[in-house]
């Protein structure tokens, strides 16, 4: 190879010569670009004009004649050549002058790296100042050590693309380490699509859906998995945030940041689960964050059904119950407009799927999941603006006469009205989800369109659809206070979908599941019938130790209806045992004095009726008129007739409502 200058005696030239010195101890090596496989086939290549000068701008081409390269790099110029593979090429001379650069060179092996490798490399080693616009110049001195480490950085991309493939988010994690580790290869943390791969397998190890006190035995285990977890959760962030700063105009990156809030949240809600966070700060951020991607692109179906579950389902029950006390007025009202909130961006899924443009059948897929997951996900929030209806008090101490026919009021019509819509979306649900027969017209029966295992288990269909119609059933007759001639059939259809959901094969996850819900809501359709012997036999085989205290009271109104009251006494305690886990702690002294009552222990009867009330007072817990019933029956019982009457009469003023108090006084006052 020629080296110019280098015995020249010359100052000038001394002083450039230490420079090129210290240049091949750097260890530098040359990129050239080329267009086409067939120019870099004939084995020299020279520049003139433009392509010269943008060359001679970045390195002196006097300069690369006087370097000693023992190798070099080949790759292809632009876009459509990104993936095509390099070659490494050999240096047999290098010839410059003022007009042109003429290479020789001899093309050795393929390289493990792309083309479209190379040039986001260059793009990062050489100086902003020195590139002339987007376009990289042709031939580029490159520092070979920095090089190196980029193409060790490309070698960790393709394992990291490999093992996405499998799925396998431990091994990719243990490739990078930490996000600290990251940032220090800046190929790594200036590719938004890496990170974002990256992301995922953290977000993936993050997860934790697990019991936290039943999955480790000792408290030193579950705070090391905990730390475990917390920087796997941070990492995700993290990373995620870093993609929106790369590309801030991609509302995928938002969306996935949601995601991250989103799962957070989920997680804090398990039963069991991780409590270190809070539940509505994560909810929060989510829907933040969620809001960004929609801006980017309003037809996001998946992040529409997102939201529309957070503002529905989470943030109300965390308005109203996220405190230490029970909400008043202004959280019931706050919580009822986010549920409406969420209905109307539950409503956009359908619209957002109806005018979307023919997608590949995976994302076809995906978009029909969420569209049957908001319906299912919006009938539960209509039917929680309507209201339960059912109040056990009321069929311990029945107010129920043979004249006592119910009216429909502008409340009672609201409340049909949202359960009408819940209906109907879980009839929709029902229709999509279903396989066998959504292609077919007319559809069959909702019944049968019901019992099918599809995105949503057949189980949960047929069991909501049971619970809209028996809500119904209990609004129209006030639970029974009155009778209203439409409200049987709701009744005898409620029945029905409750028998089939307890008969029902769930999806295989979810055969381990217990019945006990469906069970209790079958129970209580018996206990409106009368049939308490039946509701007791039906929840007897259900009611095992970890049973929800709910259907441990239920279990214990039948029982003391059909006139079990030892059994109605050891549910109701066994139900009392956990005061954390049991929000209606009053319900069960008020059933301790039913059960006394009953019995003619009116002593007994009144001290936990004396407890239920202070509960109720110190929990804010409106169950006054129910509470001064208990009272009058005890004045009753005691054979005060007036008394029992003035308190039925304070008990009217506190729920106007109750059209079965105004006959009860009326039957008292008729008594001889």
């Amino acid at each position: 190879m020629k080296q110019a200058w280098f015995f020249d005696i010359d100052i000038k030239k001394i002083t450039k010569n230490y420079y090129n010195f210290k240049l091949i101890i750097m260890k530098e090596t040359l990129a050239l670009g080329f267009f086409k496989e067939e120019d870099l086939r004939r084995g020299e290549v020279y520049w003139n004009g433009k392509y010269y000068a943008d060359i001679n701008h970045l390195n002196d081409t006097a300069e690369l004649m006087s370097i000693k390269f023992d190798d070099a790099i080949a790759y292809y110029v632009g876009k459509n050549n990104s993936d095509e593979k390099c070659r490494q090429i050999y240096i047999d001379y290098i010839f410059a002058n003022d007009q042109m650069l003429k290479i020789k060179y001899v093309t050795g092996n393929e390289l493990k790296y792309d083309s479209g490798f190379v040039q986001s490399a260059l793009r990062t080693l050489i100086p902003k100042e020195k590139l002339q616009g987007a376009f990289i110049p042709l031939c580029v001195k490159i520092d070979k050590e920095a090089f190196d480490r980029m193409t060790d950085d490309e070698t960790l991309l393709h394992k990291i693309k490999i093992l996405k493939k499998k799925n396998d988010w431990q091994a990719i994690y243990n490739l990078i380490g930490e996000v600290e580790n990251v940032k220090k290869k800046e190929l790594l943390w200036n590719n938004a699509v890496l990170l974002d791969g990256l992301s995922f397998a953290a977000a993936k190890l993050s997860e934790t859906y697990i019991n936290i006190k039943r999955s480790f035995k000792t408290e030193t285990e579950r705070n090391d998995f905990l730390l475990k977890q917390k920087k796997y959760r941070e990492d995700t962030i993290e990373l995620r945030k870093r993609c929106i700063e790369l590309d801030p105009e991609k509302p995928s990156y938002y969306s996935n940041l949601g995601y991250s809030h989103y799962q957070f949240t989920r997680e804090l809600l398990m039963p069991g689960g991780r409590r270190d966070g809070k539940i509505k700060d994560e909810a929060d951020k989510a829907i933040d964050y969620i809001d960004k991607a929609l801006s980017l692109d309003p037809q996001r179906v998946t992040d529409l059904y997102r939201k529309g579950l957070i503002l529905s389902s989470i943030l109300p029950q965390q308005i109203l119950f996220g405190g230490k006390n029970l909400p008043g007025e202004n959280a019931i009202k706050e919580s009822k407009a986010k549920i409406k909130e969420g209905i109307e961006c539950l409503k956009l899924v359908e619209s957002a799927r109806q005018i979307l443009p023919v997608l590949e059948d995976k994302m076809t897929k995906r978009y029909e999941k969420d569209y049957i997951k908001s319906l299912y996900v919006m009938a539960r929030a209509y039917e929680e603006l309507a209201g339960d209806e059912w109040d056990m008090t009321q069929y311990l101490l029945p107010l129920k006469t043979e004249n006592g026919k119910a009216s429909l009021d502008t409340y009672k019509e609201e409340r049909l009205g949202y359960l009408d819509k819940a209906l109907e979306c879980m009839e929709k649900c029902s229709a999509a989800d279903n396989d066998d027969f959504k292609d077919k017209f007319p559809l069959p029966p909702v019944h049968l369109l019901c019992r099918y295992n599809g995105v949503i288990d057949g189980t949960y269909k047929l069991y909501s659809m049971g619970k809209y119609l028996f809500q119904k059933y209990l609004i129209l007759t006030a639970c029974d206070e009155s009778y209203f001639p439409e409200a049987e059939m709701y009744r005898i259809d409620a029945e029905k979908y409750f028998k089939a959901a307890l008969k029902f094969t769930p999806k295989p996850e979810n055969a381990a599941m217990s019945k006990a819900y469906i069970a209790e809501k079958y129970a209580r359709v018996l206990i409106s019938k009368g049939e308490y012997e039946k509701a007791v036999q039906l929840l007897e085989k259900y009611v095992e130790k970890n049973v929800q205290y709910y259907i441990r009271y239920t279990y214990s109104a039948a029982c003391t209806l059909s006139g079990k009251y030892s059994d109605a006494e050891k549910q109701t305690l066994n139900a009392m045992k956990n005061e954390r886990s049991n929000f209606e702690m009053w319900l069960g002294y008020f059933l301790l004095y039913v059960k006394y009552l009953r019995e003619g222990n009116i002593e007994e009867a009144e001290k936990r009726l004396k407890i239920s009330e202070e509960i109720s007072k110190k929990t804010g817990r409106k169950n006054a008129a129910s509470l001064a019933m208990g009272q009058a029956y005890i004045s009753y019982r005691k054979g005060n007739r007036q008394e029992a009457i003035k308190i039925l009469r304070d008990a009217e003023r506190l729920n106007p409502r109750r059209s079965g108090i105004r006959r009860k006084i009326k039957e008292w006052e008729n008594e001889n």
